[in-house]
């Protein structure tokens, strides 16, 4: 049978709870805080369910079908909006959440074509959000769901923010280093250098002053 998300006692071993959810995810079910409350999040192909972390009670299915994968997270903004990332044609969606008498509701926010992120990492900065849509670099309104740019080919390359200068750190595929600004007048780039040859999809990671990047073939700090 089709377990979906399951809960283990972690001294036990034993399984506390196990709901279904849709047939086909890559993703990982996420806590975050929905209106103040601890929830679970898990995307799948069929959409977004909210459960109680504790009981694995669906506090809401929301439903948005696709016929292919999700391979990503949920993007938690604030603690009432939900971005929904899916590849190919649909786009990504914001949602947000209200309770009435006790109970989850969601609303859709906007859909927009101008994010398609297959599996790569969306980043939220100052009410815009950054990230590839198809193999461009692309900014979007959080407000609107309006793209303001599309610049930059990095393939299907991961980002990260260094949120203390603004800037938006780009592992691109075809292993080259760059940084972006943050900005949502325009695409600049800072700098750019190669790093590691090969096709890299993995993401980068910064330890202190240090900047680690790797793919199948090698890794470099």
């Amino acid at each position: 049978g089709d377990k979906g998300v399951m809960a283990f006692d972690a001294a036990s071993g034993q399984l506390r709870w196990s709901v279904a959810c849709g047939p086909d995810s890559y993703s990982s079910p996420q806590l975050s805080k929905i209106l103040g409350e601890d929830t679970l999040l898990m995307l799948s192909n069929t959409g977004v369910l909210l459960l109680d972390p504790a009981t694995g009670k669906v506090r809401l299915n929301y439903a948005w079908d696709f016929k292919g994968y999700r391979a990503l997270q949920p993007t938690v903004i604030g603690e009432d909006t939900v971005l929904l990332p899916t590849p190919m044609s649909e786009g990504t969606r914001a949602i947000r959440l209200s309770k009435k008498d006790g109970k989850l509701a969601a609303g859709e926010l906007w859909t927009t074509r101008h994010m398609k992120p297959d599996f790569t990492e969306l980043t939220v900065h100052q009410g815009y959000l950054y990230g590839i849509d198809g193999s461009m670099f692309s900014c979007i309104d959080l407000k609107t769901g309006q793209r303001t740019w599309k610049d930059g080919r990095y393939g299907k390359g991961q980002a990260l923010l260094i949120e203390s200068s603004n800037v938006l750190l780009i592992a691109a595929e075809d292993g080259r280093v760059v940084l972006v600004k943050a900005d949502p007048a325009a695409h600049v780039e800072l700098a750019s250098f190669q790093a590691i040859k090969g096709k890299t999809w993995t993401h980068p990671v910064v330890v202190g002053n240090k900047l680690l990047v790797r793919n199948a073939q090698e890794a470099a700090c």
